[in-house]
């Protein structure tokens, strides 16, 4: 018994003894101080030792420390928060030890924040298998904005041009274009573009600068989780929750342009159990404006119609309000609604307009509760109007689009495998009162489903693979489309990442380009004004066929003859025996109403003559075409589409069936790199190859016009001039050029003066071209199709240092390989099919960041943007030989910004003053073709913030 007590001793002593040579071990969990979400690639370290151990997506870290025993500081570091180091503590061996840090964000700094918007999930920026890039709240503190737009515009790869005082049209790495329906633009979890236009009109987000609390932005296509749309990329503003983010914001400001506004934002919560916020703006100013003695400019106010004056005037207006609920621990209801209303100058595809009073609101409801996500919201344009300037006319629209979408994130394999099934549907039901959409008012409404797969399996500890499928259908091209999505991310070092990526993705066609019907221009035919050819904008939803002209090949005659009985007007008769006096005497009519218009309208060569020989002109081409008719002499017609040539048109051998359109597509294949040296020095690398197919053309003249042959013009204006006819020979004299002038001149107008033109076949409803039939007007069709197939390629380079938590220094570059595409390159034979990126192939930006929270703020920046063509439905310019002239394209400039800031917190708690001048050298230039040049805008504002102490951390 007493042998059997000592071996249990010696027993006891020996564990003893191991256990006190066993190490100590540290864990624990680094958190977000503003939101409580957990703090990736945090750098946990033991000072004066070499132990040290970053956190893994859910903030944990674990390490086991093999040093003596005794007294040692912990340091915690992480990009873009401010270090900790905790008071000394004595450790022991074989203790385990536990550390939970809360982190303060910097106002400045490198972002590698947990993102939403790559794959439906929280993961961290390094992380995400897409370009991805971030922008956090605090980077925000003291920046002035009408519209939230303006906060992307450091960020690498994506491109903006601003078109007005508060207008930009943005994209993720090219094409860009007016009135653009990307990137796919989410407003907390709500796709915020407009319904039916599709355009993404940032005026009229529902965001205010101090209630953002992040936004995300994906270059790369990502169609496998949002759908159509997503081809272009994603950026997603997220605004802040009333739990965390209690408090009152208000600010006042102005500046140049006279500007003025204010924002107001209240949150507060009731018993950690209901919270609520509201937010408001107000903003006013005078837009940029078009300088009439500016050659560029002067075009762009030629297309308006006579008496037609721009207006300038800036103006918005909106309010928000959420209620959020929690349930339990893990679940919450929210509650979103707004209004909004904007007066501002707008490049849209059927020319430039105001946009008076247009009102835009929204209802959402979303459900989260612990990994299962339920959304239904309603995008409703209620009022208001775009006025076009060009056709002194207003369209109304009050389109409605209303979505339901759920979600679930499986988890197998002890976490090891992830799979979040998700499902959407929306309806979009196009409302204009039979303004834009005409005829297919009634038939234009879209419903849409999608289901989609989105898995992340852990093949190891380094490697992750990821693997997504969407597929959508409507019930407008009846057919399921498929996008897939696959992905690779290799783990070098825990902040050092590399990643492959496949993304196939489609687009959703613009819903003007489906469902257009709408009157574009009207030409006068005659002097009197009674006749006109109404040139109209028809949506390609079902395509037009020419079957009747392929059988018979008769063509519609332009020529408007009131005194003739019958009139031929609307006649058909045939191309190949077309009456030469029909091309003559509208020649002569065409001609008159060219002299009554506007004089800037009239060609140079005739310009010069004075009141008389316009006058004896016109008597000269009229006697021609009545000898014509007596003698009733018919001549081969010409078929041909206007174009900038010597004939001034391009002869076509007939028109081309214009097949219903499809949905354009992407593949993409890019690589990546992102690391973090130091957590102070980070470095983004993205390289990608891309294939887009299907492109939706700008609107084209898809019915040929008549023209008569120029050699047979000729001839026979020579036999009239030189007939001895005394009236004719006295007409000769009194215009006062000559007679060998006077031929080529009646020459030239018989030959360039269209006659007649080709008739699609009656649509379903049997209607034509136009919407209704008149005697006194005929229809040219101007429509959209699908064209073409590119390659392209580039890279985009994201620098970032951050030498101390309050100063950031970065610079970023991007560049692709083409910024336009002629019909070769797109392979297609029709010589006026052509692309334009309508963006830079080159682009920098760089500055410097300084942010204390209490005390001064300052940042200087600077972007350099690469000349580039545009050629974007009636904005056209900087087109290379034949397309264009090769002028007139968005020139290179380089612009710089600063702003500075000022604290006043120990005075005034809450009380700050920043003053932002953007353009600080009020450089000039243009940024989008038909856009104003743009200046220097400075502008203050002071703020005021009230913060009540926070309650609870639920995770935004």
């Amino acid at each position: 018994m007493k042998s059997f007590r000592n071996i249990v001793l010696v027993i006891i002593g020996l564990v003893q003894f191991a256990y006190s040579q066993a190490p100590a071990t540290l864990a624990g969990i680094i958190s977000d101080d503003d939101d409580g979400k957990p703090v990736y690639g945090a750098r946990v370290k033991v000072l004066g030792t070499g132990f040290s151990a970053f956190t893994d997506s859910s903030g944990i870290y674990s390490m086991v420390l093999d040093m003596p025993e005794g007294y040692y500081r912990v340091e915690i570091t992480a990009p873009g928060y401010q270090r900790r180091v905790m008071k000394e503590r004595y450790f022991n061996a074989g203790q385990a030890y536990s550390l939970n840090i809360a982190l303060s964000p910097t106002a400045v700094g490198i972002n590698t924040v947990i993102m939403r918007s790559a794959s439906h999930r929280p993961e961290n920026a390094l992380v995400a298998p897409a370009a991805a890039a971030v922008v956090n709240a605090a980077s925000l503190r003291g920046e002035i904005a009408f519209s939230p737009d303006i906060l992307l515009q450091n960020m690498p790869g994506a491109d903006i041009a601003a078109t007005g005082i508060d207008r930009r049209e943005i994209t993720l790495r090219g094409f860009n274009a007016a009135f653009n329906p990307s990137p796919y633009l989410l407003a907390d979890y709500r796709q915020a573009s407009l319904p039916s236009l599709g355009v993404n009109l940032y005026t009229s987000m529902p965001l205010v600068t101090s209630d953002i609390y992040r936004i995300e932005a994906l270059n790369d296509p990502i169609s496998a989780l949002y759908g159509p749309g997503g081809e272009s990329g994603v950026v997603h503003f997220i605004s802040k929750n009333p739990f965390t983010h209690p408090g009152l914001a208000l600010s006042i400001g102005g500046g140049e342009r006279s500007a003025r506004f204010a924002t107001l934002r209240g949150a507060a919560s009731i018993g950690g159990v209901a919270g609520f916020k509201i937010t408001g703006q107000y903003a006013e100013g005078r837009d940029w404006e078009l300088d009439p003695q500016d050659h560029f400019d002067e075009q762009q106010l030629d297309a308006d119609a006579p008496g037609v004056e721009r207006r300038y005037d800036y103006k918005k207006m909106n309010a928000n309000a959420q209620l959020q609920f929690k349930i339990g621990s893990s679940a919450r209801i929210t509650a979103n609604g707004g209004w909004a209303v904007v007066k501002e100058n707008l490049l849209t595809p059927l020319g430039a307009a105001y946009a008076d009073s247009l009102v835009h609101s929204y209802g959402q409801i979303m459900v989260q509760a612990g990994r299962f996500f339920a959304q239904g919201y309603m995008n409703r344009m209620t009022a208001g109007q775009l006025f076009l300037y060009g056709l002194d006319t207003s369209v109304a629209d009050q389109s409605q689009q209303a979505r339901g979408q759920a979600q679930y994130d499986f988890h197998f394999s002890d976490g090891r495998l992830r799979v979040l099934a998700g499902g959407d549907v929306k309806v979009t039901r196009p409302q204009t009162g039979g303004g834009i959409y005409g005829r297919n008012e009634e038939n234009d409404e879209v419903q849409e489903i999608g289901g989609y797969l989105h898995s992340l399996y852990k093949i190891s500890p380094r490697l992750d693979f990821t693997l997504a499928l969407r597929g959508d259908y409507n019930d407008l091209f009846e057919e399921v489309k498929i996008s897939p999505r696959a992905a690779l991310v290799y783990k070098l070092h825990p902040a050092h990442y590399t990643r492959l990526t496949f993304n196939q993705a489609i687009s959703m066609p613009a819903y003007p380009s489906l469902f257009l019907d709408f009157p574009l221009r009207r030409v006068l035919l005659n002097q009197s004004g009674g006749y006109e050819l109404i040139l109209q904008g028809r949506g390609a939803s079902r395509g037009f066929t020419f079957n009747g002209f392929h059988g018979n090949r008769e063509v519609a005659v332009m020529a408007a003859l009131p005194d003739l009985q019958p009139n031929p007007f609307g006649d058909f008769v045939p191309l190949d025996e077309f009456p030469a006096a029909l091309g003559y005497l509208n020649t002569a009519q065409a001609t008159g109403a060219l002299f009554s218009g506007p004089e800037s309208n009239i060609p140079a060569d005739l310009r010069r003559l004075d009141a008389e020989q316009r006058e004896t002109l016109v008597e000269l081409l009229e006697l021609m075409g009545r000898e014509a008719l007596k003698s009733g002499e018919t001549a081969p017609g010409i078929l041909g589409l206007p174009a900038n040539s010597a004939l001034g048109y391009e002869p076509v051998s007939g028109p081309r069936d214009v097949p219903a359109l499809k949905m354009p597509s992407t593949q993409t294949l890019e690589a990546g790199y992102k690391g973090l040296f130091k957590n102070r020095f980070l470095v983004g690398i993205n390289a990608f190859y891309a294939q887009k197919k299907n492109f939706i053309s700008p609107l084209l003249l898809e019915t040929p016009l008549v023209y008569l042959p120029e050699d047979y013009v000729r001839e026979q204006v020579l036999d009239f001039i030189t007939s001895g006819d005394p009236a004719v020979e006295q007409l000769v004299r009194e215009l006062g050029i000559g007679p060998s002038a006077t031929v080529g001149l009646m020459t030239h107008l018989y030959s360039q003066t269209p006659s007649g033109i080709v008739q699609p076949d009656p649509g379903e409803d049997g209607s034509g071209v136009t919407p209704v039939s008149s005697p006194t007007a005929i229809g040219g069709l101007l429509t959209y199709r699908n064209f073409g197939k590119v390659q392209y390629w580039g890279f985009d380079i994201d620098l970032q240092y951050m030498p101390h938590y309050d100063y950031t220094l970065f610079w970023n570059l991007s560049f692709i390989s083409d910024d336009f595409f002629d019909n070769k390159e797109l392979k297609e034979t029709h010589t006026k099919l052509s692309l334009a990126l309508n963006a830079p192939t080159f682009k920098t930006k760089f500055g410097v960041l300084y942010h204390h929270p209490k005390g001064w703020s300052w940042g200087v920046a600077g972007r350099y943007v690469r000349g580039f063509p545009v050629q974007s439905g009636p904005y056209l310019g900087g087109l290379p030989e034949p397309y264009g002239t090769g002028r007139g394209g968005v020139e290179q400039y380089i612009v710089f910004d600063v702003n500075v800031g000022r604290s006043f917190g120990k005075l005034i708690p809450g009380l700050r003053l920043d003053v932002t001048v953007n353009n600080l050298f009020d450089y000039q230039h243009r940024e989008f073709v038909g856009a104003p040049k743009i200046g220097r805008l400075a502008l203050a504002q002071l703020s005021y913030s009230l913060r009540e102490p926070e309650k609870n951390n639920v995770p935004n």
